[in-house]
């Protein structure tokens, strides 16, 4: 089953999306609730701004930090890293 089948078109909203996000585009989604035991890492993020263009509002429920931290501060003030 297709992740798109599950959201008719004019739903603005997607709850307790997990790691195993398959993907997908989803343009009338404003509002996004992330949920899972396992990490979120920034690659994660990634793929969620890619499927999630017009969101507005992003909640995170997550029990265990990330493994990949991209916390230290750079020499030219994190200019190298992505804006997601």
């Amino acid at each position: 089953m297709d992740i798109s089948d599950s959201y008719p078109d004019r739903m603005n909203y997607c709850d307790h999306i997990s790691n195993n996000f398959p993907g997908g585009l989803f343009k009338n989604v404003h509002t996004v609730s992330l949920f899972d035991e396992r990490p979120f890492e920034y690659e994660f993020f990634l793929q969620i701004a890619q499927s999630f263009p017009f969101m507005k509002e992003l909640t995170v429920t997550n029990e265990k930090p990330q493994k990949n931290k991209l916390y230290r501060k750079s020499e030219n003030d994190n200019q190298d890293l992505s804006i997601i």
